[in-house]
């Protein structure tokens, strides 16, 4: 039995897969008695050891007391209706400070799944139900197929699984991983397989994303000659955890777990072998393709095909765009599936751009930018549709404006770091513009509006001065002229 100090700590932290709060508990129709029965169910099936179910709080959590509790008839229709069976606790508690009474129904259990065990009312025999946060619903295949694995872990196997758990919370993706693998060694699951497997995925990750800035850690030019090697031990560790990954993944498969089960781990399959070269794992990457199409149809399809168009679009250079016929024709029926996914639009902007199609890519980003808010997917998205602005610029100056514009919007709303690789991609558009204005300038062909643009491209470029005086000394000469010529005709004026 709880104490008051325990049951007020519960109900100060509101509902939850474990808890739940009833106004009151009537017990007088088969209605009545079937929402009982769902809750005490669906609290079960939770991954704690005791989920409560407390009586007299309402619906905002304020403590409003009730005057009794049918004990008897409470563990009559549980122990009627739940199999297997369940040790249930029910009784009234005192609360001190609010001279009122809850009562509380202490449930435990740990052979999961819980389920009806006849038919009453709008239950049938057999439905198995769980809590999502504090909404109940019907329980899926792939969650009662779980709930079976983990009933026959021991709690030794289990504590390491919510370690695991715990550790990815943390991003320490190592920890999770040993975690997984002692939890495996004592009894290996296709789930668990699955799992780890993730875990693996999310360390390569991690490790990418410290390739990536690894540079960005060094202060002087002779550490930078020496990092040749600990980048080599960097990038054979992403390929480690990668192959790891992919072996649970064929573990996970070989249990020949349920038919949910192997279409997720087909699913990560390809999702790994989708960013690796079209001659890598041709094997594994076929089969898993012919499968999931064979076994998946609208946006669940429209994933897979995304899949695809990524193996397909994979390649080394980045800045070089070479239109695909059979990937647009992909893109085209993903989008007709219903997986209105940004990456649907980048990999069709890319496309665009192959075809030397500038208009649409345009069109195409304004499409992608409507269906994201992620902050990196944003910037790829506006990266691309610079790329797509500076192209239609070289025929049509007038242009170049949108453009400039574009660049003044990331600079002020990225970090310098993001914002310079995302410019070095366009920069050669502004150098020729100011080009053509700086000859048409020295012969006097320079008219209000060019000088205008000109000048806006100078001051953009002012705070860069130096760097450009370094690596591109005529450019950075072209920018000084136009910076002095502004500044002649200020004294012009005050003149």
């Amino acid at each position: 039995m709880l104490s008051e100090e325990q049951i007020i700590e519960l109900i100060a932290k509101g509902e939850n897969e474990a808890m739940d709060f009833k106004r009151e508990l009537s017990l007088k129709s088969a209605s009545e008695k079937s929402e009982l029965i769902k809750d005490v169910i669906s609290i079960a099936n939770s991954k704690h050891d005791t989920g409560y179910l407390i009586i007299g709080i309402d619906d905002n959590g304020d403590i409003i007391g009730i005057g009794s509790i049918e004990e008897e008839r409470i563990q009559q229709i549980i122990h009627s209706y739940i199999n297997p069976s369940l040790e249930i606790n029910c009784y009234l508690a005192f609360l001190s400070n609010n001279l009122l009474k809850v009562g509380v129904i202490e449930i435990r259990g740990s052979e999961r799944p819980y389920k009806v065990s006849k038919s009453t009312d709008r239950l049938l025999q057999n439905d198995v139900f769980v809590r999502h946060g504090s909404v109940v619903a019907k329980a899926s295949p792939e969650e009662i197929h779980q709930m079976y694995n983990q009933s026959r872990i021991p709690s030794e196997r289990f504590g390491y699984v919510q370690a695991a758990e715990a550790f990815l919370k943390l991003n320490d993706f190592q920890r999770a991983i040993d975690s997984y693998s002692r939890a495996i060694d004592l009894f290996p699951t296709s789930d668990l397989f699955l799992l780890r497997a993730n875990a693996h995925v999310s360390l390569s990750h991690a490790l990418e994303k410290k390739r990536d800035h690894f540079f960005d850690s060094f202060s002087d030019l002779k550490e930078k000659e020496n990092i040749t090697l600990e980048l080599e031990e960097i990038n054979s560790s992403i390929v480690k955890q990668r192959d790891k990954a992919l072996k649970d993944i064929s573990d996970a498969l070989l249990l020949g777990a349920s038919l949910s089960i192997e279409k997720q781990a087909r699913f990560e399959r390809l999702k790994i072998l989708a960013n690796l070269a079209k001659d890598k794992d041709t094997e594994e990457w076929n089969e898993d393709l012919t499968w999931l199409k064979q076994h998946t149809k609208d946006k669940e399809l429209g994933k897979v095909l995304l899949l695809e168009v990524r193996r397909i679009e994979c390649k080394s250079d980045p800045f070089y765009y070479a239109p695909d016929e059979y990937a647009m024709s992909l893109l085209d029926e993903i989008l007709r599936l219903g997986y209105d996914h940004v990456d649907v639009y980048i990999y069709r902007i890319d496309n665009r751009i192959g075809e030397c199609n500038y208009g649409l890519a345009l069109k195409e980003s304004e499409a992608a930018l409507s269906v994201t808010s992620e902050h990196d997917k944003i910037l790829e998205v506006l990266w691309r549709r610079a790329r797509a602005l500076s192209s239609i610029a070289w025929v049509h100056p007038n242009r170049f404006n949108e453009l400039l514009d574009l660049s003044e919007e990331i600079d002020k709303k990225y970090e310098k770091k993001e914002f310079e690789g995302w410019f070095a991609g366009i920069i050669g558009i502004e150098e020729e513009i100011l080009c053509r204005c700086a000859m048409a300038l020295e012969y006097g062909g320079l008219d209000k509006g060019e000088l205008k643009r000109a000048l806006r491209i100078a001051q953009f470029f002012r705070k860069s001065l130096s760097t450009f005086e370094g690596k591109n000394p005529r450019f950075a000469s072209i920018i000084r002229k136009f910076l002095d010529h502004v500044t002649d005709t200020d004294e012009m004026e005050r003149r």
